[in-house]
């Protein structure tokens, strides 16, 4: 059961694995069909691609493959809230018609996710540029960019929900969705940070659990160091860490977990974008009334 217009960070993630139980099926299927696409967004990028220009393209496609996907999911998000029904195929379809609009956003969007490693790759490149001053000012640059990739995470919703009421190319999403966002940017950052950090843990937990009990049935060797390799890989923690060598075989193995866990739980951050949009849509509606 759904908690009417939740005021808290607990509120809004428990509704949204209240709406992905509902439609469970649904958004797996459209996660699923992502993560085959991104497969075979790798497989040419790894042997067809320029090597030297596979880094950014490959990271620019996979991050506009990332976005359209996360617009889908709010269609059926969106759905989902109202209790509606609606196909994987029908969800692609609405995103579609309004795709002109939000392959614009999407552009803009991704800039702020660019930023910190061009900034970090200028700064090393620079002649005398001492470690204080480069942290300093590495810090200082993706500070900007979480402002800027939290005041513009509702432009999905804005285009998803208020496109289909009015044309597409008259919505200025990303306007929209700082104004939705602002004088509640901390408790919606929060409720990110929340959010991300628990699917992170329950990904976590899963591919590192399931490694254990392969690896106890004997199907993997040195089971304690490609636990701890699954953990570094979903942590990012490699600073002094010496990579294993590790079979070709088990590296398949955490490929499939890892993208099998991100199917099971991408699509609740979507959810959680969507209920925030409602949530601050609902907020500013009831203010505006009251004015």
């Amino acid at each position: 059961m759904l908690k009417q217009h939740p005021t808290n960070w607990i509120g809004i993630i428990d509704n949204a694995f209240a709406v992905y139980r509902k439609q469970i099926r649904l958004f797996i299927a459209i996660a699923l069909i992502y993560s085959i696409v991104i497969w075979i967004k790798g497989y040419l990028s790894r042997y067809y691609w320029d090597k030297n220009i596979y880094d950014w393209l490959s990271y620019i496609i996979g991050e506009l493959l990332h976005e359209w996907t996360l617009g889908v999911l709010v269609v059926a998000a969106a759905q989902a809230y109202f209790n509606k029904q609606i196909t994987p195929k029908n969800a692609f379809i609405q995103v579609a018609h309004v795709y002109p609009r939000y392959l614009t956003s999407q552009l803009i969007y991704i800039v702020p996710s660019m930023l910190p490693s061009v900034a970090g790759e200028i700064l090393t490149e620079l002649p005398i540029v001492s470690l204080t001053v480069y942290i300093i000012a590495y810090v200082l640059i993706y500070l900007v960019c979480i402002y800027f990739l939290t005041t513009w995470r509702l432009y999905p919703p804005v285009i998803i929900v208020e496109g289909n009421i009015e044309s597409p190319m008259k919505i200025k999403p990303l306007r929209r969705s700082n104004k939705l966002v602002k004088n509640a940017w901390w408790r919606i950052f929060g409720t990110f940070f929340a959010l991300k950090t628990l699917l992170r843990a329950i990904r976590l937990v899963c591919v590192v659990s399931a490694v254990l009990i392969i690896g106890a049935c004997g199907f993997i060797e040195n089971t304690l160091i490609v636990a701890e390799y699954a953990i570094r890989s979903e942590t990012g923690l490699f600073w002094g860490y010496t990579f294993p060598s590790i079979k070709f075989t088990t590296r398949t193995l955490l490929w499939g977990l890892k993208t099998a866990t991100g199917i099971i739980t991408e699509p609740i951050f979507a959810i959680g974008i969507t209920l925030i949009y409602f949530n601050q849509k609902n907020k500013q509606e009831s203010q505006d009334r009251h004015r």
